[in-house]
């Protein structure tokens, strides 16, 4: 998402720099020329090198608005102890904030004197006002968007033409690929051509163990196939037929805006704001989490109407551009950014 925003900034004449905090990913590919990027190769949490580095770049190319995005407001919040002027923004994507109580004092004492937070989903919202104490005209809600990129273009990935089910996730708990591997279980003994395709990093190499343990014991060897982080993810997507989340916790999922921006229809779970995205029945399926069964269900009744499968991907596609197309989102944002230079 932030290189979303990067890039979508710098198209519209911002001086924007991105910052990697740690280590960098395949997605530095993805930014535009127009954006300064540098990585900070944070070596610990405590890596004072690291944090000079930061402020020494924000006082040279005096930057105004630093925005950080989710555990980044940490390392952010120090750096303004130094760099007093500058303004800083939370933008918080994680789900799961907005379900727990036992954090919110530590969040309060970070962000009691911050310009404000930017959140992706009503529940987050109401948790930034609420558990930590903050100015409801100091939250905003800024939905994530996509850019819509519809690509043709072919390449060799395993399954067939009409059987392929694609989930975009990282190898970590929350987006509960256990229950999607139990799901195609279900799927493959009505549909044995179906093929499964995992893209995401192993987050957890401890979820990504067990992954695989499912896969081999329910004998799905040849149905599933986990392929890693990409960042042909719009090629992958447009070479698939049904887009799928299993998640037990989500904000506003980045992937199910990109299936729909493809055309796919979805079958997700009712976690996040999915159900929002997904609004009725002629725009995807929503099922309960942990429940492979339903989740299984959603997707054979794709596959077997391939007509009612085509209209759901359309429907879903003109919801994403109405709702969630990077316009409206920019527009929004430079709105947030103007409020934040404004407030003495």
């Amino acid at each position: 998402m932030a290189v979303n925003i990067v890039n979508e900034l710098s198209e519209r004449g911002y001086h924007v720099y991105l910052c990697a905090t740690r280590s960098e990913g395949p997605l530095k590919s993805e930014i535009n020329p127009g954006v300064n990027y540098f990585c900070l190769f944070r070596r610990s949490r405590y890596d004072l090198k690291a944090l000079k580095r930061l402020v020494d770049f924000t006082r040279l190319h005096d930057i105004e608005i630093i925005q950080a995005h989710s555990s980044s407001i940490f390392i952010a919040k120090i750096l303004t102890l130094f760099v007093n002027k500058v303004r800083l923004l939370w933008h918080v994507h994680y789900g799961e904030l907005s379900k727990t109580n036992n954090s919110s004092f530590f969040y309060r004492l970070i962000t009691n004197t911050i310009s404000g937070i930017i959140v992706v989903n009503q529940p987050l919202k109401k948790w930034a006002i609420e558990a930590l104490m903050m100015d409801p005209n100091k939250v905003w809600l800024l939905p994530n968007f996509v850019r819509i990129i519809k690509s043709d273009k072919a390449f060799n990935i395993p399954g067939v033409k009409g059987y392929r089910i694609v989930s975009v996730a990282n190898l970590r708990p929350q987006k509960d690929h256990l229950t999607l591997i139990r799901a195609m279980k279900f799927i493959i003994e009505a549909e044995p051509d179906c093929h499964l395709l995992l893209a995401g990093s192993a987050s957890d190499e401890t979820v990504k163990d067990r992954i695989i343990l499912e896969i081999k014991k329910l004998n799905l060897q040849n149905n599933v196939t986990w392929l890693g982080p990409r960042i042909d993810i719009s090629e992958l997507i447009s070479n698939c037929d049904i887009g799928v989340l299993s998640s037990v916790s989500e904000g506003l999922p980045l992937a199910l805006l990109e299936y729909g921006a493809a055309g796919l229809p979805v079958v997700v779970t009712d976690v996040g704001d999915c159900s929002y995205v997904v609004n009725s029945e002629k725009v995807g399926v929503v099922v309960p989490p942990q429940c492979p069964q339903a989740l299984a269900n959603g997707m054979l009744m794709y596959l077997r109407n391939p007509s009612m499968a085509i209209e759901a991907g359309k429907n879903l596609q003109n919801r994403i551009t109405q709702v969630f197309s990077a316009g409206n989102a920019l527009n929004q944002l430079e709105e947030i950014y103007q409020q934040v230079l404004n407030d003495k």
